[in-house]
């Protein structure tokens, strides 16, 4: 039995990349969305730096201006968002650094490097009058697919989770789930409306178990977080994804 401990906040950072048409600078409707996806459910998200690219077809000196076009594009959609830092340095690179050597897609792009807190453990987050003394995360927790449901050899892992948790008496406890799911999925979709659904279950299901294992009720609160709180905003591999399907526990002074 294993667990993971958080007593600081992580920094981690990572990019969103936007792509555009042939010669053309204005965000498509597709990739706008994946920006508004990703800063709707990311608001303590800061921009550290910008920087727009073309592919080699046309001169150097229109390709800097079209890369110049293309940052502005995405930096006045960006400003709709109150919270984001408005000061970073942006970057024209124009053809000189093409991501792909055969494919020009990948190189019609505006890049974002963005730096986030992987663990979102703030103390103001929960409740104002509350610390966070620990963070556990349950990291050998399996659920059925697509199910608040937990595989059955998880209940023992459950039930010693309860046994550490008796040992804090005079603390409470909030439990948080958290689901893998695309950032360009629309926030207000019936899709996403179903993933903050099951992530709020699956905390729930935790609530039940450790409540059936002694943990009083008063003493827990549950709550999903949907994507907005994904360790891989990109996963990729099994790993990366189960990371993102995770449930926490809160350990809060009382």
């Amino acid at each position: 039995m294993s667990f993971y401990f958080s007593y600081s906040q992580q920094i981690k950072d990572t990019s969103l990349i936007v792509y555009f048409d042939n010669n053309k600078y204005s965000l498509s409707a597709d990739e706008t969305g994946k920006l508004d996806s990703f800063f709707l459910n990311h608001q303590s998200a800061t921009i550290k730096n910008i920087s727009g690219f073309t592919d080699s077809v046309g001169s150097s000196v229109s390709n800097f201006i079209l890369a110049e076009k293309r940052n502005r594009s995405a930096i006045a959609l960006l400003k709709k968002y109150s919270f984001l830092n408005k000061n970073y340095p942006v970057n024209n690179f124009g053809e000189t650094h093409p991501a792909s050597q055969t494919d020009n897609t990948l190189n019609r792009r505006v890049e974002i490097v963005i730096q986030f807190k992987k663990d979102l453990g703030d103390a103001t987050k929960i409740k104002p009058e509350s610390a966070v003394i620990k963070k556990i995360v349950l990291d050998k927790l399996y659920f059925k697919p697509d199910l608040p449901v937990l595989e059955s050899f998880s209940l023992d892992y459950l039930k010693r989770t309860a046994e550490i948790l008796k040992t804090y008496t005079d603390a409470k406890f909030e439990i948080r789930g958290h689901v893998n799911c695309p950032l360009n999925v629309p926030a207000n979709s019936d899709y996403m409306k179903s993933m903050n659904q099951l992530s709020e279950d699956r905390a729930k299901t935790v609530f039940e178990i450790l409540k059936d294992n002694g943990i009083p009720a008063e003493k827990m609160t549950y709550k999903g977080m949907g994507n907005t709180e994904m360790i891989n905003p990109y996963a990729t591999t099994d790993e990366e994804k189960r990371q993102n399907m995770r449930v926490e526990i809160f350990i809060l002074n009382n």
